[in-house]
């Protein structure tokens, strides 16, 4: 996500119970961590008793930061009361992540292994739903590496 220039990340999202809000919350803060960017949340809370599926919510409004000293203790600048219909406002400082990211006690973007992000698929030969020519490798092969 840093790579493609995002600073600010926001993260709607609509859960009915605890257990999806944390899925998000924790995935949410992992994102601000591991990309060193800010990381915004707002979940729906309240009820629509007349919408299907949408009589429940659990929700909660937070800013993440990345896990350094540049930013708040555990990386949460911000959050509101759970369920509680709020606004969260606050200043975020772009520059604190330029710091971190080129002087940071840890700078995860910069120990990337770039090359596990590539994607190398190997078909069989023998797939009925492919036409031989769409049933050649993509990328180098076992074959290949053995040469």
């Amino acid at each position: 996500l840093a790579d493609a220039g995002v600073e600010i990340l926001f993260v709607p999202y609509c859960t009915d119970d605890r257990q999806g809000h944390a899925r998000v919350r924790y995935c949410s803060h992992a994102r601000a961590i591991e990309n060193q960017i800010y990381v915004v949340t707002a979940g729906v809370v309240g009820n629509l008793p007349s919408v299907p599926a949408m009589d429940i919510h659990y929700g909660q409004a937070a800013i993440f930061t990345p896990s350094d000293f540049e930013f708040s203790r555990d990386g949460i600048h911000a959050e509101a009361d759970s369920n509680v219909e709020t606004m969260l406002v606050s200043d975020l400082d772009i520059h604190d992540l330029y710091r971190s990211r080129s002087s940071g006690s840890v700078r995860p973007r910069l120990d990337r292994r770039l090359d596990l992000f590539e994607f190398h698929a190997h078909l069989r030969n023998d797939l009925e739903i492919l036409n031989p020519e769409e049933a050649e490798p993509i990328g180098p092969t076992p074959e290949d590496e053995d040469e």
